[in-house]
Parts: C-alpha cells; sequence; structure tokens
C-alpha cells in the first residue's frame, strides 16, 4: 500500500519516466501532500494517459493539486479520483483545470462530497472543455 511519502518518489520517477502510459494507485493511503509530489510529476510528464487514484483521501486540498497539473499537463486522458472526499472547494479547482486541459476525455468523481456549488462548477468548466467535439 502506498501513502505520501512513497508519492515522493514516483512523482520524481514520472518526471522522468517514458515507458509507463497507466498508474494504478487505487485504495492505498494517499493524501493532500502525496496529492502534491504525484502532480509535481504530472506537469513534466509527457506519456501517462490513464491514472486511477480512487479511494485515497486527497480531499478538497489534494484535488487541487491534481488540478494544478491538469493545467500543465498535456497526456492524461483518464482520472478517476472516487471517493476521495473532495467537496465543493475540490470541485472548483478541477473546474479550473478542465477548463485549461484539452486531452481529458473521463473523469470519475462518484463518491465524493461534491454539493450543488461543486457540480455547477464542473458544469460550467464543460462548456469550455470541448474534447471529443
Amino acid at each position: 500500500m502506498f501513502d505520501d511519502d512513497d508519492m515522493r518518489t514516483i512523482g520524481d520517477q514520472l518526471k522522468i519516466c517514458h515507458s509507463v502510459t497507466q498508474l494504478n494507485l487505487y485504495s492505498d493511503r494517499i493524501g493532500p501532500s502525496g496529492a502534491k509530489y504525484l502532480a509535481d510529476g504530472l506537469k513534466e510528464n509527457k506519456f501517462l494517459t490513464h491514472l486511477l487514484m480512487g479511494e485515497n483521501q486527497l480531499g478538497d486540498e489534494g484535488a487541487r493539486h491534481m488540478a494544478d497539473a491538469l493545467k500543465i499537463n498535456e497526456t492524461l486522458g483518464v482520472l478517476y479520483l472516487h471517493g476521495n472526499d473532495i467537496g465543493d472547494v475540490g470541485a472548483e479547482g478541477i473546474a479550473n483545470g478542465l477548463k485549461v486541459h484539452k486531452k481529458l476525455y473521463k473523469l470519475v468523481l462518484a463518491d465524493n462530497k461534491i454539493g450543488d456549488i461543486g457540480a455547477q462548477y464542473l458544469a460550467e468548466a464543460l462548456k469550455v472543455n470541448t474534447v471529443g467535439q
């Protein structure tokens, strides 16, 4: 099981790795600081297309770190963030990332704490994001 400290190493490897296209970090113990390390790696990675991070403990702060990576990363197409205690603040961050990122075609946010306001942020972002059109 991976935790935040492991994400420092994985994030560093993502910066230089040219062969991994899919990464499954499902149901680990990754929190906001681990998400930051991973997001830092994603900002430089040009090969990862699928990232599965469901059932961790990212929360709003971790979601915002991932959103910051979306603003820079140009290859990620699939992102699973279900079951991460993400609320409206995290949804706003993800929405801002979606407005910039033009490759993401699958985003899973089920089983979080996103309410009506967070859903509105995401809906507005989808109006701007034109992937697949």
